[in-house]
C-alpha cells in the first residue's frame, strides 16, 4: 500500500529502498544520505556509476547552445591536455527536445562520446527534479516582541509542480497561522 503521495519520486531517487512507500520511510532515507555524486547519477549509467566510485573528476555540464558547448569543451581539453583527468558528462538541459537529441548526435561525432543517451537525459532530470521535489520545505517562524512564539517547519505533505507552487503553499499555511494567532492575541485583549 502507498502512504506517501510522491512514492514515485521516492522510487526514482532510491530504487526498491524506498518501499514502504511512507513519510517516516521518506525520512529515515534523506536522514542516511549523502550529498554527493552518487545520489545525483546512481545507476543512470553502470560506466558513470564506476566513475563516481573510482573517485574520477566528472564535469556534469549542460546547455542548448551549440557554440557555448564547443567554447566550453575547447576550454575543458586544453585542461585535460594539461594532465588532468576530466571525464565529461553532457546532460542537455531540463526542457528536452528535438534540439538537444541534434546536440547529442554532435557532441558524440565532434567533441566526445556522450555517456547518456537521449532516455537517460530524462531519467537523469527526472531524478534530479525528484530530489528537488521530495526536498521541499515548509517552513515560518511568528516573531512577537523579538521571541519566537509559533513556527514549524517540515516536509510538505503534498507535491508541487514548480518553485513558486511551493511558496503559495507555505504561504497559506504562514496565513492560517497568522489569523489564529491573531484571534488570540485579541482574546487576550492586545490588539
Amino acid at each position: 500500500m502507498v502512504r506517501k503521495s510522491n512514492a514515485m519520486d521516492m522510487l526514482f531517487i532510491w530504487g526498491a529502498r524506498a518501499y514502504p512507500f511512507s513519510t517516516s520511510k521518506e525520512k529515515e532515507l534523506w536522514d542516511e544520505e549523502n550529498w554527493t555524486l552518487k545520489l545525483l547519477l546512481d545507476e543512470i549509467d553502470p560506466l558513470l556509476t564506476t566513475w563516481v566510485e573510482e573517485g574520477r573528476n566528472i564535469c556534469i555540464y549542460g546547455s542548448d547552445n551549440l557554440d557555448w558547448i564547443r567554447e566550453f569543451n575547447a576550454t575543458c581539453k586544453v585542461i585535460r591536455n594539461a594532465g588532468v583527468q576530466l571525464e565529461m558528462v553532457y546532460v542537455g538541459c531540463k526542457d528536452l527536445g528535438e534540439q538537444v537529441r541534434r546536440l547529442l548526435a554532435i557532441i558524440d561525432e565532434e567533441l566526445h562520446r556522450s555517456l547518456f543517451s537521449f532516455t537517460k537525459l530524462h531519467f537523469f532530470w527526472l531524478r534530479l527534479e525528484s530530489i528537488r521535489r521530495s526536498e521541499l520545505q515548509l517552513g515560518y517562524v511568528f516573531i512577537i516582541a523579538r521571541g519566537a512564539v509559533s513556527w514549524i517547519f517540515k516536509l510538505q505533505t503534498v507535491v508541487a509542480l514548480s518553485i513558486t507552487e511551493t511558496e503559495y503553499m507555505a504561504a497559506t499555511q504562514a496565513c492560517k497561522e497568522a489569523i489564529w494567532m491573531k484571534k488570540l492575541m485579541e482574546k487576550l485583549g492586545y490588539k
